[in-house]
């Protein structure tokens, strides 16, 4: 009861930072190098798909990231989620062809969904719909590529009260099936 909870969108830098100056309590962020002082539970292993546009043609098949090299992409400019992007194509010898960078996905989907390109993702939202009204698909890719780990967060020490029933709920959420299906993959 009278649990308040204040929601802020930062950098997983700016939110490690914020966690151990004692501005924020516990922190959601996709795994990137974790400060000393804090301890991380993994929430969810989250594997990359492709978003297209609705009836493109990437969208009727098993699609590799070969495929996707060879259409202009959309690249969601985070400092977690770029580099993690262009590292899956440069590993397999590939260069995507950058039509655009955003730094919101709502952006990412809204410019393919206006047939700017595709993008590689990691979690789906709930919609398949743009912004814009337009029809998306969201493609499964090769399994054994590396996922981006989303992690929960808290200051090491014994956590308060409210703290550890919030990260209990998540903990929880993240092994329900709501939480799957954010999930795209070959598997499901």
């Amino acid at each position: 009861p009278a649990l308040e909870i204040t929601l802020i969108d930062c950098s997983a830098d700016e939110a490690q930072a914020a966690l151990l100056a004692g501005r924020l309590d516990l922190i959601l962020f996709a795994a990137a190098p974790v400060r000393s002082g804090i301890v991380t539970r993994k929430l969810l292993d989250l594997p990359p798909y492709v978003l297209a546009p609705l009836g493109h043609p990437i969208a009727r098949g098993r699609v590799t990231l070969a495929d996707v090299a060879a259409h202009p992409l959309v690249l969601l400019d985070l400092p977690v989620a770029e580099p993690y992007v262009t590292a899956l194509f440069r590993e397999r010898g590939l260069a995507p062809r950058i039509s655009a960078r955003a730094n919101t996905t709502e952006m990412v989907r809204s410019m393919v969904g206006a047939g700017a390109g595709l993008a590689v993702l990691n979690m789906r939202p709930r919609t398949d719909r743009s912004y814009g009204g337009e029809g998306l698909a969201s493609v499964p890719l090769p399994d054994d590529l590396p996922p981006i780990t989303l992690l929960v967060g808290r200051a090491e020490g014994r956590p308060k009260r409210a703290v550890a029933v919030v990260q209990d709920l998540l903990l929880g959420w993240a092994n329900g099936p709501k939480a799957r299906d954010l999930i795209v993959s070959q598997k499901g």
